[in-house]
């Protein structure tokens, strides 16, 4: 008999609950969605500020960096045209040394810019988190998934709320 209590009450809480659920969300709402918050990041205005500090960044970068390779050219066609032993060695040394300066200067750079990029995007989830929160519960949406093309193959456009996030920041901001 207890066992029949039970299975009646756990049916009519999911009921209930189910009927909750389902009340909570308006007829013809979506239950889940998707954003691909690196579209938004990069077409809004705050965002294309912030890739174009991080271009600039990569610019100055490229331009520190072929500095370098040209003095290694410089160093190389020294020793290529280097007549003793004790020349050719000496070249030999500056051109590794040289060599390894590129490679930690490179190195650094990438990190710099990966890590403005990585910080300003970071900056930017934590800031439209809310937006997309209230665009969640206005909508009745249940769900919003952050959609990335490495991580999901296909979405259906109905269920891509990115541009109406988008336009929401940008009335915003």
């Amino acid at each position: 008999m207890n066992k029949k209590i039970i299975a009646a009450f756990l049916i009519l809480s999911f009921c209930f609950t189910t009927g909750i659920a389902s009340a909570k969300q308006p007829e013809g709402a979506i239950s889940e969605a998707y954003i691909n918050i690196d579209n938004v990041w990069r077409a809004s205005s705050k965002g294309k500020n912030q890739l174009a500090k991080i271009e600039k960044q990569v610019a100055d970068s490229k331009q520190e960096l072929q500095t370098i390779q040209n003095e290694l050219r410089s160093i190389k066609e020294k020793f290529d045209n280097a007549t003793t032993d004790d020349q050719k060695r000496e070249l030999a040394q500056q051109l590794e040394l040289k060599r390894r300066e590129f490679i930690e200067k490179s190195t650094i750079k990438k990190q710099e810019i990966d890590m403005m990029r990585n910080e300003a995007q970071q900056a930017f989830v934590e800031e439209i988190i809310p937006i997309i929160n209230k665009y969640r519960s206005d909508q009745g949406i249940m769900v919003i998934h952050r959609f990335s093309p490495n991580n999901v193959i296909s979405v259906d456009p109905q269920l891509d709320i990115t541009d109406e996030v988008l336009e929401i920041y940008n009335k915003q901001n």
